[in-house]
């Protein structure tokens, strides 16, 4: 969560890659995707969907997009 949370104040102008992953980290990923995840990602993604409505909140709806697909699997994915 803190990640998370780093992430969210610094994404402007960094993108979303993939990273290489052990065993233990898919593991993790699988299961906070299923418990946790799947909430988050779909919160992100609904918010994302209504800041772009409007000229001004399309910026933020882009950042929204990115914290989407990195929130799904916060281990195999970092910014850059």
């Amino acid at each position: 969560m803190f990640k998370i949370g780093k992430i969210f104040f610094w994404t402007i102008g960094k993108q979303v890659v993939a990273v290489n992953t052990n065993g233990f980290k898919i593991s993790i990923n699988i299961l906070w995707a299923i418990i946790f995840g799947w909430e988050y990602f779909l919160a992100y993604a609904v918010v994302g969907l209504i800041l772009c409505i409007t000229i001004i909140g399309i910026q933020f709806g882009k950042r929204y997009f990115k914290l989407a697909m990195f929130i799904i699997t916060p281990l195999g994915h970092d910014f850059q």
